[in-house]
């Protein structure tokens, strides 16, 4: 359906999936988080956004392709961010404790 509580879910063209497709917000979520972002973090913690799109998608990534992933795991309280985030200090995400 889209929108705020009900958000479609876009990841490019990879082998498993055949095409770019949209996964409507009644997927379960924490399927696709964990599919993704969660276990790269869990695997590779202290990645930045781009560090973790680019561990994920390949080196042609951008931040943008993980940026929903990423909120909603801190917002579920999955991982943990740290630093202050900015060139100097970037956010960097480690497993919840």
């Amino acid at each position: 359906m889209g929108g705020q509580n009900d958000p479609y879910r876009y990841y490019p063209k990879d082998k498993e999936r055949g095409s770019k497709n949209a996964y409507p917000g009644t997927l379960p979520i924490y399927k696709i988080v964990k599919e993704r972002v969660l276990e790269f973090v869990s695997n590779n913690p202290g990645k930045t956004q781009l560090e973790i799109a680019k561990g994920i998608y390949g080196p042609d990534a951008v931040q943008q392709q993980v940026n929903q992933d990423v909120n909603l795991c801190l917002q579920l309280g999955l991982f943990r961010r740290e630093g202050m985030g900015g060139q100097n200090d970037p956010y960097r995400y480690y497993p919840k404790d």
